[in-house]
């Protein structure tokens, strides 16, 4: 919404976000044995957050395309299971 309709509140929104996708990078490149973060391991935190971003943003479609990945408990506790996983 906010890259359609501006409210300003961009900027307040990349700052929280920016420390949690630090975190991932770095994590990622201590697990990897990499020194110093390059482009393909903030791909990949980008890709990893990605997974769960979807489910937020796309909710109303997954409903409608599928709905038994979202009917009850127990299908959103599968997808969160798959979602670690796949990360």
């Amino acid at each position: 919404r906010e890259l359609l309709d501006p409210t300003g509140l961009w900027p307040a929104l990349v700052d929280s976000v920016k420390p949690v996708h630090e975190w991932l990078v770095a994590t990622l490149a201590r697990e990897l044995g990499v020194a110093r973060p390059d482009d393909d391991v903030r791909r990949l935190a980008v890709c990893i957050a990605a997974l769960g971003v979807h489910q937020h943003v796309a909710a109303d479609v997954i409903g409608v395309i599928a709905p038994r990945l979202t009917k009850d408990d127990a299908a959103f506790d599968a997808w969160v299971d798959r979602l670690v996983m796949y990360a």
